[in-house]
Formats: C-alpha cells, structure tokens, sequence
C-alpha cells in the first residue's frame, strides 16, 4: 500500500514539467500514478501536456481529493480517472487506514461523472485480507460503467492528433 500522502516527496526531487513535456507523442497509454497524484500543484498542467501524446491518459490516484479533478475533467473528459478502492467500505477504510475514504471515492466518482467523465472506475490491490471482496468491487465498476456507457460521446470517439490508433504516423517524430 502507498501512503505517499503521510511522507510526500520533494518537489524537487520529482521530475519538472520542463523535463516531463520532453516526452515524444505517440504513446499507447501514459499514467500519471504514485500514492496521491493530486499532491502535484502541477497536475493541471501534466494533463494539458500529456494528453494530446497518449490515446490513453490515465491518472491514478488515492482518491481523496476529487475535487482538484474537477477541472481537468471538464476539460480532458475521456481522461482515464482510477480510485484504489480495497473493498467494502469497512475493508477499504481498515485496509488504507482511511476514516470516511470509501465515502470519499463514491462521491469523487459520482462528482467527476457530473463534471462530465466518461472513465471512471476503480482500482484494487488484492491482498488476503479483501481477495473475498473483489467480485463487489468488480460489481460496483459495472454499475459505474452502465452509467458512463448513458453519457454520449464515448471516449472511443475522441479526435486524437495522431488518429484512431494513437500512433504517430511514420516521418511526424
């Protein structure tokens, strides 16, 4: 488990958004994960440079603070939003050490899809102590997902720079 959130690192020990926006295009799937990813004041601006250089933009986070979100999905909807979820709400919480944490995520996920998000689930370290619990999470991802599948515009029909495949074309690097 990444409890980043307690012993955050130094910004500048991470890597810049001068040296992050080096990165080429053309990526089938970028990540931006590691304990809490809105801990980074720059996520905003990581999500405007990574986007258009991926088919898939995925952020993988905690969860514990959707709003700083908000955002970024209004305007990068079909951005790929995963919240760790360990289980049922009293595994979840026990597990990540968290007091209303199961709560928070729910209404994260439920206020980015208001925002307009079109990718939203969750994400679940299996271990002994929720492995029982995985087809509940699993279930609480297909009801998000038959509600996200209602919005128009799938993320399928997102107008990428480098086309459908997300590929760039062969002399555009």
């Amino acid at each position: 488990m990444c409890y980043i959130w307690k012993n955050p690192t130094d910004p500048k020990e991470e890597f810049s958004l001068e040296t992050l926006s080096k990165l080429p295009g053309g990526f089938d799937n970028l990540s931006v994960s590691g304990g809490e990813s809105t801990l980074r004041w720059d996520l905003s601006e990581l999500a405007h440079e990574f986007y258009p250089k991926a088919r898939i933009m995925e952020i993988s986070l905690s969860g514990l603070h959707p709003e700083w979100l908000v955002s970024i999905i209004k305007r990068y909807p079909d951005i790929k939003v995963r919240f760790s979820l360990e289980g049922n709400e009293a595994t979840s919480n026990a597990i990540r050490g968290e007091k209303s944490g199961f709560q928070t995520k729910i209404e994260g996920t439920r206020m980015l899809r208001e925002a307009g998000g079109t990718n939203l689930g969750f994400a679940m370290v299996i271990q002994d102590e929720n492995a029982d619990q995985l087809v509940q999470v699993d279930g609480a991802g297909a009801v998000l997902s038959r509600l996200q599948r209602r919005r128009p515009g799938p993320a399928s029909a997102r107008k990428h720079p480098y086309g459908t495949s997300g590929r760039v074309p062969s002399g555009s690097a």
